[in-house]
């Protein structure tokens, strides 16, 4: 069920937020005359801010949810990969040139589903861009 949300709502952070947020732009600003305006661009980009943010939101605690229920401590999700390495060094026994012990945390099937559904996304655009520019760059023939 927890990975079923997260799917869903990494899904919808690149798709359905940016859909929803141009469907409440065209209730909001309804048949400019003049085209796109300044305040609808930004009327737009400020919902779809907060519809991902609330998504983001809900991806942070159905995570944490998961980490509750695997027993994983506070301390194995706080600390950042990126830092990890700095960590150990500044413990006294990795100073003196002792090895640095590399520990590994499992990622969780929230954070795969997010991953999963980001990339499948990612194809999915770089698939669109590349079907529209083979049809406009080399339409095909049409029979006499």
């Amino acid at each position: 069920m927890l990975t079923t949300g997260a799917t869903l709502a990494s899904v919808n952070m690149c798709t359905g937020a940016p859909l929803l947020a141009l469907w409440v732009g065209s209730r909001a600003f309804p048949a400019a005359t003049e085209g796109l305006s300044l305040a609808a661009l930004s009327f737009v980009i400020f919902i779809m801010g907060v519809f991902e943010l609330v998504l983001l939101i809900v991806l942070t605690r159905l995570n944490a949810r998961y980490d509750d229920l695997i027993g994983r401590p506070l301390e194995a999700r706080r600390a950042s990969p990126w830092l990890r390495m700095e960590r150990t060094l500044r413990e006294p026994e990795n100073r003196r040139g002792a090895p640095v012990r590399r520990t590994r945390v499992p990622s969780t099937p929230v954070e795969v589903a997010a991953t999963v559904s980001a990339a499948a996304a990612v194809v999915a655009l770089e698939g669109y861009f590349l079907y529209a520019y083979i049809f406009v760059h080399f339409p095909l023939p049409y029979p006499v």
